[in-house]
């Protein structure tokens, strides 16, 4: 949500088709991987991209990869996983079983098995998926050189206008779904919070540089200012979730925005 890198792919590009995590550093903590065969610059032939995610919050980076080859597969992966996206973003991690994923994605259980791995791994493309979707609607207003207050204006529309398309399910994928969960959705529920609190992170960041640009007074204090906006934006999701419409969200959008420091 905010803070997400920009990250515009092409309508024809594949999701994310492998993860991984490191050790990392002391600095960052370990790191999650996700790969992906989506087309970044068809000019410059980058065709496979890797987001990492430090863990110890220092934020979201990007950066290319060899792409992979593989024998084709017998069904179309990307509606695959774009149903079993939906179906996890709609009814959680725990609440989505083995049945429920072979019949949205119109394929056998040895398919599945095959082509994810698990349904642990599926889910963790499916967000992944999730992820980029959203910075393409999105972009990063953060990174397009425009006051900060701008910035954050722009991110709560184009973020409140995200949460309640018809066309999918209420809400974000990355809020309010695995908040609670039992033994086995524990994974589920790090990932979701380890995206949430390196978005917050990449937040702080963008604030603090305005504020080393004059653009936030020398008494704001950024940590709490992020961590207000970050509050807001898991709320306009539960809200949305709730049944809250898009003006609505917009209104709320417009009331937090009166909090922002002078």
């Amino acid at each position: 949500m905010i803070g997400c890198p920009k990250a515009r792919l092409s309508a024809h590009a594949i999701p994310l088709v492998e993860i991984e995590q490191d050790a990392g550093n002391e600095a960052c903590g370990p790191r999650l991987h996700f790969r992906s065969d989506r087309y970044i610059n068809r000019r410059s032939g980058c065709s496979q991209y890797y987001l990492s995610i430090d863990t110890k919050l220092s934020g979201l980076s990007l950066k290319p990869v060899a792409k992979r080859v593989g024998r084709p597969r017998s069904f179309d992966r990307v509606a695959a996983l774009e149903a079993a996206m939906v179906l996890f973003w709609r009814h959680g991690f725990e609440g989505v079983s083995i049945g429920d994923l072979t019949k949205a994605m119109s394929i056998n259980s040895p398919s599945l098995y095959a082509a994810f791995g698990s349904k642990n791994a599926l889910y963790d493309e499916a967000l992944s998926h999730y992820l980029f979707l959203l910075n393409e609607e999105l972009g990063n207003a953060f990174s397009q050189g425009l006051p900060v207050a701008v910035a954050m204006q722009m991110t709560l529309t184009s973020l409140a206008v995200a949460l309640t398309r018809e066309d999918m399910p209420p809400g974000c994928m990355i809020g309010a779904g695995s908040l609670r969960c039992g033994p086995n959705g524990r994974d589920a529920a790090e990932r979701t919070a380890n995206l949430r609190k390196a978005m917050q992170a990449q937040l702080v960041t963008s604030l603090g540089n305005a504020k080393a640009l004059g653009e936030l007074s020398d008494d704001t204090d950024v940590p709490s200012l992020a961590a207000y906006f970050a509050t807001v934006v898991e709320g306009l999701s539960i809200q949305a979730q709730d049944g809250a419409g898009r003006a609505e969200l917009l209104s709320v959008c417009a009331i937090a925005m009166r909090a922002w420091p002078i």
